[in-house]
């Protein structure tokens, strides 16, 4: 019983975290966000091939 609720406690801290951080990405860079996003899927997709070319 005390395991599930360490858990628990465990999963609410970590949400407040992601929500402040989610707050402060938002809060700074605000409408330029939306030109942040489709720049970090492209980074990803080109590391993602780039790991697969030389993967095999």
């Amino acid at each position: 019983m005390i395991e599930i609720l360490k858990d628990k406690i465990k999963l609410i801290v970590v949400s407040f975290i992601a929500a402040a951080l989610a707050y402060l990405f938002w809060s700074s860079l605000g409408q330029a966000a939306f030109y942040i996003f489709p720049a970090i899927v492209l980074i990803t997709y080109i590391i993602e091939l780039w790991a697969k070319k030389y993967k095999k």
